[in-house]
């Protein structure tokens, strides 16, 4: 496993040992769901796109409440995002566009 899919790996298990998200059978199954596509081998950027997709479905179906340890992951994982790639290049050209 290279750093960065050990880095996504170790995120998802920090989440999933949280005690809050053990007794939330939903993120408990999403969690393994995603940290066994690292183990079958599926790219971390691919496992990152779809875990923040997820992470963000939960959220809106359940109102923005969700244990910090979901948080965390969120933010540990989104660097990694195609997504998040793309807001950071368009604020970087909105920044340019105001000097």
């Amino acid at each position: 496993m290279d750093e960065k899919t050990a880095e996504v790996f170790d995120a998802i298990n920090t989440a999933y040992a949280d005690v809050e998200v053990q007794h939330n059978a939903e993120l408990s199954r999403l969690l393994l769901k995603h940290r066994r596509t690292l183990e079958n081998g599926l790219a971390y950027r691919a496992t990152c796109e779809q875990l923040t997709t997820a992470i963000s479905q939960y959220l809106l179906f359940h109102q923005l409440s969700a244990p910090k340890a979901l948080s965390e992951l969120f933010e540990t994982i989104s660097k990694y995002t195609a997504q998040t790639q793309t807001i950071d290049t368009h604020n970087i050209w909105i920044d340019d566009l105001h000097l």
